[in-house]
């Protein structure tokens, strides 16, 4: 369910020597609720799926941005704007942008660039989903698999009474759980820079071409968690047991071998994404005896795809789904 109050006003300033400064204004409030609910069989776990439980939020936000475009040359022109939003959950965050255009009327171009700084709130289910059970395999790293000897790991595995050369045996590789959202999340940062230029010649009527480059960063992206790198962080620590991804670990004593008896991990601000490539767009428009005929070729070109979730490098631009060229034709 979400409420929308929005209020925008529009204007010219005042006149420079190379046009009129056009700027704009607003104000924008939204209310956002999330109610999703399960049939009693779902909810303990005794259909086809694992126990789910519903999940409830809401939150709000009061937003207030401005723009201006300024006309620095006849053909060049640079444009600006800044949006500040006020959350419920996360605070407030701001976000930027300014750019440029030169049209170079002569040579039938158009150049542009933008650099821009966006920030994503987690989303209510991201907040608010208090889990699903899963049960996940890994290597305890109390294990001698899992640590080396006389390092932090196994210091802390015999703190907590672990003895060195611990086998947990088969029960002790696995463990049941909750898969869940977190409501500590913060936002995500996006740091955008693109380029490019517009060809529309004037020898090729209906014709035009557009290339531009992109380059995007996204920090603090909101990531699920890895069960082996949880414990592994976990353990690893100079301050085990008071890290934070210590918490929804839960190991047993010695009457049952101290084995890892629950293992509970969701969403964290742990990601990062870096990627950049080319977008090539041609159009051509003609008119007929028989009709108007529109064609378009659309062209993807991605050099960068990796994500880092972790600490830990993974570069997707060779996985299906993130081919290095993408073609659409219409």
């Amino acid at each position: 369910e979400q409420h929308v109050a929005a209020f925008s006003i529009t204007g010219d300033a005042f006149e420079l020597p190379a046009g009129t400064l056009n700027w704009a204004a607003g104000y924008e409030y939204r209310k956002e609720k999330l109610d999703t609910r399960f049939d009693a069989l779902r909810a303990a776990g005794l259909s086809s799926a694992n126990a789910t439980q519903p999940v409830k939020g809401d939150y709000d936000v009061n937003e207030v941005y401005a723009e201006i475009n300024v006309p620095v040359l006849e053909s060049v022109e640079i444009d600006a704007a800044y949006r500040y939003a006020d959350y419920s959950t996360i605070g407030d965050v701001d976000s930027w942008k300014i750019g440029a255009n030169w049209d170079i009327k002569t040579l039938d171009l158009r150049l542009r660039s933008t650099y821009s700084v966006a920030n994503r709130a987690p989303n209510l289910a991201e907040l608010y989903d208090p889990g699903s059970e899963t049960f996940e395999s890994f290597v305890d790293p109390c294990t001698d698999q899992g640590v080396a000897a006389g390092s932090t790991t196994q210091q802390n595995c015999i703190s907590v009474g672990i003895p060195p050369g611990y086998d947990p045996g088969v029960n002790g590789q696995s463990a049941g759980g909750l898969q869940s959202g977190n409501p500590n999340l913060t936002e995500e940062e996006a740091e955008t820079m693109t380029a490019g230029f517009v060809y529309q010649p004037t020898w090729f009527e209906g014709a035009s071409l557009t290339v531009d480059y992109w380059d995007i960063e996204i920090k603090d992206a909101v990531e699920l968690i890895d069960p082996q790198v949880k414990l592994q962080n976990c353990y690893g620590a100079n301050n085990f047991p008071d890290n934070s991804f210590c918490n929804g670990i839960t190991r047993g004593g010695s009457e049952i071998n101290y084995v890892i008896k629950r293992l509970d991990f969701g969403l964290e601000n742990i990601g990062k994404l870096e990627t950049n490539g080319t977008d090539l767009e041609f159009n051509y428009i003609t008119d007929s005896s028989v009709g108007t005929w529109h064609g378009t070729i659309l062209g993807v070109w991605t050099d960068e795809f990796k994500r880092t979730i972790s600490g830990i490098p993974d570069d997707d631009s060779e996985e299906p789904g993130y081919q290095e060229w993408k073609w659409n034709t219409r």
